[in-house]
């Protein structure tokens, strides 16, 4: 299994039980996938550098989960889904700790 990092805009008009709704359904995915969750970042509302679906702003989650290849894939495509998502970026983590290390330098 593998490690990703996820990062998550969903629209800030979501009322709080619908977003967890959505957070729910990811968690599901996941683990149904025979994956699991190691840790959800809750960033809050930010402001984006230039509109999004006519929207100045978005709530973020970074989510860190262990997972076979297969789930990213299955997880994006489900997000194209979901009008909900503004926008999603799947990473492997050793990807992610990498660039961490090449920006400190």
């Amino acid at each position: 299994m593998r490690e990703y990092e996820m990062m998550l805009i969903t629209d800030p008009d979501l009322d709080e039980n619908k977003r967890k709704e959505i957070f729910l359904k990811i968690e599901e995915m996941i683990k149904n996938g025979g994956g699991e969750i190691i840790k959800i970042e809750d960033w809050g509302l930010r402001e984006f550098a230039y509109p999004i679906r006519k929207k100045n702003m978005g709530y973020y989650t970074v989510w860190e989960f262990r997972s076979n290849p297969e789930i990213p894939l299955s997880l994006k495509s489900n997000f194209r889904l979901m009008k909900e998502i503004f926008r999603v970026m799947i990473l492997r983590r050793e990807n992610v700790k990498s660039y961490k290390k090449k920006k400190e330098e």
